[in-house]
């Protein structure tokens, strides 16, 4: 499932938003004011993301003149994430746009912003002249974010100073100074921007992660004195071959395609010439309907489950497993690209150079863990491979007994539907989204004892009329973050269910953590004007209230918003704040130093969903897979909305890739456990609560064939691995490597000529990084059985959660909070990386008894 996190380098994003106090006790009201999209006030037209880019440039080049100056090592971490929080206030809202917005000209501006804003944050000027690099027009490139060698010294210095930093401003400092350095910028430490060497080397650096980085400008060409250079981006090139070649195959006639799938089929005619009975020489024509079915993954996966026409299913998946052709070169490519960078940057493969800011810390750890767990599932799988087989030679009449690679979903939907029973509209039934919306209220209020709010959305802010805004509140802490609810599918629209960090919060002070202001006062917006992007302090009846010229809002994708307040002040204060913001800022320009202040900002996040149905909460039912994607995706809401860092530069998810899908697995235990559901999941017509026999029934029949279930996901982390590892691979066709490891790690065959992995678009997002799934799946296990299984909605749980975990997001190295929250033993140190402890997920499994066997071995 998709979770969606924008996966950043800490150098490209970095965020900042300086210290300013905000009582909590400072009365703050919602106003129903026109506002722009997501909350920012350049986006009142799509036009609005030229303006919105330009001044987020510019503030960046102030903060970046602050920084020159050297000042001490707290103000430089301070002003590094503030200029992530500028930058990324574009880059996201352009990409929730380009993803969610029903108005074409929204998503092209918001494109065109996205490549502005890349631009300014990586070179993109490729300059030649007579064979050697013009270092007077490089020079202006290099002045960018990434390559900004002004930046990266100042950081250093910082480095060398940050033993005067808390933990977390130490962590920060480092993490920053990998990240320049895993853009290549210290391969040449003496050679500067005037240096050509240095230049010619830190441009090719930066050509070779263009073309491997998925928000780059690709199919550009800069001819300089007769010379092209010609630059393709394969990961937008797979992307979009993905969704013009879906693949489709014609079925005739109509009647072998079930009724239950003809809402994902297009009807079809063809002509057919028949001989009459009583003129021989006559031919009469009919038009024969048929269905075409499109081979994308959600309609290949459901009619290789409910199809019973075996030949329809070969088809689906033969012609499913073969699009985009055109892919198969273009993940050379990819490959290629991305190992070119990963020796570069002086690692053997692609693999090493992902792999290493993570828990893991190598691909030796990474393949170990995988291995081991390869072999343990593996004498189940076969177990499980076998009853399939025997179920569809003796219910079916199948003599050749042979479990081809298009029988599996079927067989093991139906064999499921036998054992327990189970009707999807049954199990649907109990599942209104409506339900589903109150079991999430049920988990803060049972775990946290904080509460879900509706707050109306502000005229202009929204991006459909049906998107839902929750504040999460607590007693006594107040409103602890905002919730954004995008759950309908329409058409245009992302296609999967994911979360979306948008705003990252901050304590203030040890009691106070900071929380979304915005002022639209007109004497303010006209001092903004007076004096572009910067940053002042207006006192407020006592009360130090942040105003910022500049609406921010921090990283990550699909569905962004921002929640609106204003300060009630009264008109004496009104001027007295004037008066002294215009001192502040004079103060500001004549000393030409930077005045920081801040937005306050609690976490802001969104789950984008594309439910079908009916647009009513109470209408609309969710299969339980459904409900569980929901749950996941809610524990990265919750890791962001709960967390409260000291920078929001370590703000919920905004952690190492390993690390962060530990809550959202962990949360999915909750959708299927019936102290849960009973809470929540009631008949959406009779209230009736949902039958633990019910439940009991569904838990069978996902543990049915769960084993084949994990064998699959080990072979695509192993095929990730190994695709993405030392190269030359061992053999120079990928699909016949893909083959090999399908032979070696499961039970099913490979169909000659067919290439999945030419659309397994997780090889684009998580190159070498989606054993991550599993490995947070086994951490998750752990903290369940240690201490949520017993009483998984006590008070007494949810609070070592939140002040063990959640709270502390990226802040504090990974193996320490999971050390203090689960107890010794949840992992194991293995060459020099941290492996996960599989005996829980074994457990749960029924693995035990492998897993022993394999431990005493």
């Amino acid at each position: 499932m998709w979770s969606v996190v924008s996966r950043r380098t800490t150098a490209e994003v970095f965020r900042y938003r300086k210290r300013n106090p905000l009582p909590l006790t400072l009365p703050i009201r919602t106003f129903s004011i026109p506002t722009g999209l997501y909350g920012f006030p350049h986006l009142k037209t799509a036009k609005g993301f030229q303006p919105f880019v330009d001044e987020a440039i510019q503030r960046s080049g102030e903060l970046v003149s602050f920084i020159r100056t050297k000042p001490p090592a707290a103000e430089i971490m301070r002003a590094m994430d503030e200029i992530s929080d500028t930058v990324c206030s574009v880059v996201d809202s352009a990409v929730l746009c380009r993803n969610t917005h029903p108005d074409r000209e929204f998503v092209e501006e918001a494109d065109q912003a996205s490549k502005k804003i890349n631009e300014y944050l990586h070179v993109r000027k490729e300059i030649c002249f007579l064979g050697h690099w013009d270092v007077r027009q490089i020079t202006v490139g290099i002045k960018h974010l990434n390559t900004n060698y002004d930046l990266y010294d100042a950081v250093k210095k910082a480095e060398q100073e940050c033993h005067r930093l808390s933990e977390e401003g130490q962590r920060g400092i480092r993490n920053l100074r990998v990240d320049f350095e895993r853009g290549g910028i210290h391969l040449f430490p003496g050679m500067k921007v005037t240096r050509p060497k240095g230049v010619w080397w830190l441009m090719r650096v930066l050509q070779v992660a263009a073309n491997v980085r998925s928000k780059a400008i690709c199919g550009t060409k800069t001819v300089e004195k007769g010379l092209v250079f010609a630059r393709s981006n394969p990961e937008l090139q797979y992307s979009e071959n993905i969704v013009m070649d879906p693949g489709t195959v014609d079925i005739y006639p109509s009647s072998r395609i079930p009724k239950n799938l003809h809402y994902l089929v297009k009807p079809i005619y063809h002509s057919e010439s028949l001989i009459t009975k009583y003129f021989s020489g006559s031919r009469d024509t009919i038009k024969e309907k048929g269905f075409r079915i499109m081979t994308d993954p959600q309609t290949l996966a459901s009619v290789l489950q409910f199809s019973s026409d075996e030949e329809v299913r070969k088809m689906v998946y033969i012609r499913g497993n073969s699009v985009p052709r055109a892919n198969v070169d273009v993940l050379k490519k990819l490959i290629s690209a991305r190992h070119e960078l990963a020796q570069i940057m002086g690692c053997r493969s692609y693999s090493e150079f992902s792999v290493k800011p993570n828990m893991a810390l190598s691909p030796k750890v990474v393949m170990s863990f995988l291995l081991e767990m390869s072999k343990m599932v593996q004498a189940k799988a076969i177990e499980e491979h076998r009853i399939l087989a025997n179920f569809k030679k003796e219910k079916y009449g199948q003599n050749d007994g042979n479990l081809r690679p298009w029988d599996e979903a079927y067989y093991m939907t139906t064999m499921k539907s036998s054992a327990y029973k189970l009707d999807s509209s049954i199990v649907g039934s109990y599942f209104s989204l409506s339900n589903c919306i109150e079991g999430l209220k049920v988990l803060v209020q049972s775990l946290f004892g904080a509460t879900f709010h509706s707050i109306p959305l502000a005229p202009g802010e929204s991006w459909d009329p049906q998107v839902l805004k929750l504040s999460l509140h607590h007693p006594d802490e107040g409103d602890l973050g905002y919730l954004y609810l995008d759950l309908y599918s329409r058409k245009g629209k992302y296609p999967g269910c994911a979360h979306f960090a948008i705003k990252g919060g901050r304590r203030i002070s040890q009691t106070e953590y900071q929380l979304p202001v915005q002022t639209q006062v007109g004497w303010l917006n006209v001092a903004c004007a007076a004096v572009t992007s910067v940053f002042f302090v207006a006192s407020i009846e006592s009360a130090a209230v942040s105003f910022h010229c500049l609406h921010r809002e921090p990283p990550s994708s699909t569905s962004q918003a921002h929640v609106f307040f204003v300060a009630s002040v009264g008109s004496a204060a009104v001027a007295s704040a004037v008066v002294e913001f215009a001192a502040v800022a004079s103060a500001a320009v004549a000393s030409a130093a930077v005045v920081s202040a801040s937005v306050a900002s609690a976490s802001i996040v969104a789950l984008v969903c594309n439910f079908s149905g009916s647009r009513s909460p109470s209408a609309v039912t969710l299969s339980h897979w459904e409900v569980e994607t929901l749950f996941h995706e809610f524990g990265h809401a919750l890791h962001s909305l709960l967390s409260r860092t000291d920078y929001q530069h370590f703000s919920g998810t905004r952690a190492v890739l390993d690390f962060a899908e530990i809550p959202s697995n962990l949360f999915e235990y909750y959708a299927w456990d019936y102290r849960v559901l009973k809470k929540f999941a009631r008949h959406y017509s009779t209230g009736e609560e949902i039958p633990e026999k019910l439940v009991e029934s569904m838990k069978g029949a996902r543990d049915m064939f769960a084993a084949t279930e994990l064998q699959r996901q080990i072979f695509y982390a192993i095929v990730d691995q190994t695709l993405f590892g030392e190269q030359p691979l061992p053999h120079s066709d990928i699909s016949s490597v893909v083959a090999e490891l399908k032979r070696e790690h499961t039970n099913s065959e490979h169909v000659e000529g067919t290439h999945w992995e030419s659309r397994f678009s997780h090889l684009l997002n998580y190159g070498a990084g989606y054993y991550s799934y599993l490995y947070a799946k086994c951490f998750a296990a752990t903290i369940w059985k240690r201490l949520c299984q017993e009483d998984p909605l006590s008070p007494d749980t949810g609070f070592a959660l939140r002040t063990k975990f959640l709270q502390h997001g990226g802040a504090r190295e990974p193996s320490a909070l999971l050390n203090d929250l689960a107890g010794d033993g949840i992992y194991k140190y293995y060459d020099g990386g941290i492996m996960p402890d599989i005996s829980s997920l074994c457990d749960e499994m029924k693995l035990i008894e492998e897993y022993q066997k394999q431990v005493n071995l």
